[in-house]
């Protein structure tokens, strides 16, 4: 049980970090290109694995009356799973490369007389599309949250997480608390969020922290595995699941009025990788910890009002 609510924190943290600049801001950024890069790790009978995950996220936000506002995001990524053994299992290309779909809408009220709230729902697939693909592919993931300002620079985030990103529905709270005690310098402590950040001038932010990152993969068919008991029985698997904990530090870098650019290198201190059937691990790829870096190349408007 423990290591089943230990696996839904990481995945929420990992969703809900793609949710941030919106969450708890009104985000400017319309167009993403990203990269991760998780260094290879030895895992279960010496076999190394390691991670990249390539992505376009594609922002609409609008301003509603009354100080409401929506937003629309569109995710199309790839996954490529490198393995230094083939893995031993029927048919072990479609354990290598998926794709991931994702829709992300954010709804943010912030009336002058109530509490400020928003509320986020988002429906993901994420699979090798190989076979069929029906409604237990797909994950879904929401949030309702209240958010208090309080003057000067400090913002508090509260309320609930619903998602059974991971094979089975979890609620999980969720609080964030935001403070800025000199335009400078910013600190986010809490759930989702943990970093420290540093503008060291009006377009360079320098930011060190976790960075998390996690993924449930979906076979588009069941799949024969190796035991991961060491015997030489086989178990049927039908999704995969990643999950890695790194340290980073981040430099932020805005060009022009229209453009930026970041780039963070870390090291892993907790990775995890495994075959599983639903939410039951069938068999677990313990990893050593490696590098981390990721860049990403954004277009919005920047331009200080």
């Amino acid at each position: 049980m423990k290591s089943k609510v230990l696996i839904v924190i990481i995945g929420l943290i990992s969703q809900f970090a793609l949710f941030s600049r919106i969450s708890y801001s009104q985000s400017r950024d319309l167009v993403e290109l990203n990269n991760v890069f998780i260094g290879k790790g030895n895992g279960l009978m010496d076999s190394k694995v390691s991670f990249n995950k390539i992505d376009v996220i594609v922002n609409i936000p609008q301003r509603l009356k009354e100080r409401k506002f929506i937003s629309h995001g569109l995710e199309y990524g790839q996954i490529n799973i490198h393995y230094d053994l083939t893995p031993a299992i029927y048919s072990p290309t479609e354990v290598e490369n998926f794709n991931i779909l994702s829709y992300k809408f954010t709804y943010m009220n912030f009336r002058s007389n109530k509490l400020p709230y928003m509320i986020i729902v988002s429906p993901t697939l994420a699979s090798n599309f190989e076979g069929s693909i029906n409604l237990k592919d797909f994950r879904f993931l929401g949030m309702f949250a209240f958010i208090k300002r309080y003057k000067p620079g400090k913002i508090l985030t509260y309320g609930v997480a619903y998602s059974n990103t991971f094979g089975f529905p979890a609620p999980m709270p969720v609080i964030n608390y935001q403070v800025s005690p000199t335009p400078k310098w910013q600190f986010n402590l809490g759930f989702p969020q943990l970093n420290i950040q540093h503008n060291v001038s009006s377009k360079t932010t320098l930011q060190t922290g976790l960075a998390i990152t996690g993924q449930n993969l979906t076979l588009g068919r069941d799949l024969e595995s190796i035991n991961g008991d060491g015997s030489s029985s086989t178990v049927p698997i039908d999704n995969l699941r990643i999950n890695n904990w790194a340290g980073q530090v981040k430099w932020i870098q805005q060009i022009g009025d229209y453009t930026k650019f970041s780039i963070g290198t870390g090291y892993t201190f907790r990775r995890s990788f495994s075959f599983n059937k639903g939410s039951d691990e069938k068999r677990k790829f313990n990893l050593d910890n490696n590098i981390y870096i990721q860049a990403s190349l954004k277009f919005g408007f920047y331009k200080k009002r």
